[in-house]
């Protein structure tokens, strides 16, 4: 992880912030999001 965050660091920020969004969910913490949006980019699909 240390490598690549040095080397492509998009990358790694892509990844960390899956990660988190991933852990919130379970956890319950974030909003789902509209359906549409859940359609279109899988942001906020129950897991």
């Amino acid at each position: 992880m240390q490598r690549m965050k040095e080397e492509d660091p998009l990358r790694y920020k892509s990844i960390v912030d899956r990660c988190t969004l991933r852990r919130r969910m379970k956890k319950g913490v974030v909003a789902q999001q509209h359906r549409l949006v859940q359609a279109l980019f899988g942001m906020g699909a129950p897991v």
